[in-house]
């Protein structure tokens, strides 16, 4: 009789060792592990508590092999129970020939089947199996324990594989018990847990574990021997998914900004992987993931395999380009194929697009942050790669946020992008030129197009009017520029009265930063709500006129006088290109003093044309003290 399910309890018993320091001598001490690999198993680090390069035994079946610990994840929990991730990997030299179990990052879903050993007849540690189900995760340390219930979990279990019966793979291994002689469980490592031993490490130990299930089908001839509604929903068959795998396993490792250039260029979705992929696996498993349609999950995976190995495939591309054709074939998208295999060659140099970083204060907790980062591809749609639901950040923690999104992101434009942050004047000044996301010796500001944006005037509709029309005049004609030097006297009222006058004036720049005086700061704010798209300052303070010395000749009347007659040569689109130089020209070797007052550049580059995401309101209810009454 066909019972798949006990065919892969079976097989899935026959990956299961016992671990230990003299298992002939001791029989009642050590734990448990499985084969993940050829000669390599996975056990928990508390099983071998003497750490890397320990020597252990390892037995299966009649034999006892010996094996050498190579990864062990340290213990920094004061409790009993070993912190997370609580792994290890054993390499055994001169295995036999043995089973390896195929294994899920899939956290667990019902029902389970735990193995491992116990000693509860008294005639030594022996292999035993018991059933449960997923009873939930528990947060300890670093990450996230799963919870197995509903049956009992003693210590020789531990290392040992836990089966995912809807899933037809290993999805953890058995941690910790909850307590002997009830029925209360225990608590397993979920497989995702493999990324705290290293990408590289992970990406090899996955790479072996597919190469040997692609050459040795038992276990996935059982799984596709299942009922189709026992296994997670997919168009990709048992079969395919394994041979797909194994073909990837046999190529060279990606640099991690291509794997996330994969994801972005193939998603149908544009939901990037969290955590970041870290092999190829990774991408497909994204991909399988980021669709709502088997014909979507189908397509995507051609183009992927097609960004891969192209329409001439080299010698070690020609089983994934047999592997393309006959997949298309079962799933009726060969004419899709072929399209793919005649389309022209995509061009080398990125089409690129704009980064927009948005960020958004609190009024209740003025020094809380929100953050949306989005990007916007020259030739697709715009997606939204990372977004705070409430304002939760202080500003230093915020700038590593969107420094780290700031990879992903561009890599995503494949760095060809300009970057747009999108504040409100209170954070104007904040020097987000300056940040490093790609390389120490160079800045965010250096080495792309970088701009502000007025947060504020996003969703205000009375200066829609202005900002299109000084902007549209701008780009159609011949554009006026404003000068403020620090030692203007002009007021609010007289610069919005003479703005009325001037529809053509598109830029208006400052001889100190708006943050320097709140003169400066009101007349920036009077060009931005008379629809000014464009104003430009140096971040540095003018010395001179901060510590309140009359001077003429200062620093910001030097920096005026620098990039008045760079700007007045430039065509509004190219101003972003041209101040990125202008940063550059300040920091290379022997720079002019024009160059040198031109450091620290900022400028604000508010296009109407484009609408960004605000996705929640800008403001917060303001805060009241309830002391505000006594």
């Amino acid at each position: 009789m066909n019972n798949p399910l006990g065919k892969l309890t079976e097989l899935a018993a026959a990956c299961l060792v016992r671990i230990g320091t003299s298992l002939r001598e001791a029989h009642d001490e050590g734990g448990s592990g499985v084969w993940i690999a050829p000669g390599v198993v996975l056990t928990c680090a508390h099983v071998v508590r003497g750490g890397l390069a320990t020597d252990v035994e390892v037995g299966w079946g009649a034999h006892i092999l010996r094996g050498r610990v190579t990864d062990h994840t340290p213990n920094e929990s004061v409790t009993d129970l070993w912190s997370y991730p609580d792994l290890a990997v054993i390499e055994v030299a001169d295995a036999p020939s043995h089973p390896c179990a195929w294994l899920t990052e899939t956290p667990p879903i019902e029902q389970l089947t735990a193995f491992g050993h116990a000693a509860s007849l008294g005639d030594g540690l022996k292999p035993l199996s018991v059933i449960g189900r997923c009873g939930g995760t528990y947060f300890f340390g670093s990450g996230q324990f799963a919870k197995f219930s509903g049956n009992e979990v003693v210590p020789g279990m531990s290392g040992g594989p836990v089966l995912d019966l809807q899933q037809g793979a290993v999805c953890g291994i058995m941690s910790s018990t909850l307590g002997e002689g009830a029925d209360r469980g225990g608590y397993l490592v979920p497989v995702s847990a493999l990324r705290c031993l290293g990408q590289r490490r992970r990406r090899d130990l996955l790479n072996a574990h597919d190469r040997f299930h692609g050459a040795n089908p038992e276990w996935t001839d059982i799984r596709a021997q299942m009922p189709p509604s026992m296994l997670l929903s997919s168009p990709v068959k048992p079969a395919e998914e394994v041979e797909l795998l194994a073909l990837l396993a046999q190529l060279d490792a990606p640099e991690p900004d291509e794997l996330l250039s994969f994801v972005a260029l193939n998603s149908a979705t544009g939901r990037l992987p969290d955590p970041p992929a870290g092999c190829l696996r990774d991408v497909v498993c994204s991909l399988l993931d980021s669709v709502d349609s088997a014909s979507g999950e189908v397509l995507a995976l051609l183009r992927l395999i097609h960004e891969l190995i192209g329409s001439a495939p080299r010698t070690e591309h020609v089983g994934l380009y047999h592997w393309a054709t006959a997949f298309a074939a079962q799933h009726h998208r060969l004419p899709d194929l072929r399209r793919l295999r005649t389309e022209p060659a995509r061009s080398s140099v990125p089409p690129g697009g704009t980064v927009s970083v948005e960020i958004a204060y609190g009024a209740a907790q003025v020094d809380r942050f929100r953050l949306a980062v989005s990007v916007h591809p020259a030739r697709q749609a715009a997606r939204l790669i990372y977004q705070d639901k409430e304002p939760v950040h202080r500003l230093n923690d915020l700038m590593q946020i969107v420094s780290d999104q700031l990879r992903t992101a561009l890599t995503l434009l494949g760095g060809n992008a300009q970057v747009e942050f999108v504040v409100p004047i209170e954070l104007f000044d904040v020097p987000f030129d300056d940040l490093q996301p790609l390389h120490r010796f160079t800045t965010l500001g250096r080495k792309f197009r970088v701009v502000l944006r007025d947060y504020d005037r996003q969703s205000n509709p009375l200066v829609r009017y202005d900002w299109e029309r000084r902007w549209n005049h701008a780009r159609s004609t011949s554009w006026r520029s404003h000068w403020i030097t620090c030692t203007d006297n002009l007021s609010a009222d007289e610069f919005s009265a003479e703005l009325e006058q001037h529809a053509d004036t598109a830029l208006v720049a400052l001889g100190r930063r708006p943050s320097s005086a709140r003169h400066v700061r009101e007349l920036l704010q009077v060009a931005l709500e008379s629809g000014v798209p464009v104003a430009v300052w140096r971040r540095d303070a003018c010395a001179e006129h901060d510590r309140e010395a009359a001077d003429s000749d200062c620093s910001g009347a030097r920096f005026l006088t620098s990039v008045r007659p760079v700007l007045d040569e430039t065509a509004i689109d190219e101003l972003p290109e041209t101040v990125r130089q202008l940063r550059n020209r300040a920091v290379g070797q022997s720079p002019s003093p024009a160059d040198v007052s031109c450091q620290c550049t900022v400028l604000l580059y508010d296009k109407p044309a484009r609408m960004t995401y605000q996705t929640a309101s800008v403001r917060e209810p303001s805060f009241e003290s309830l002391e505000s009454d006594r």
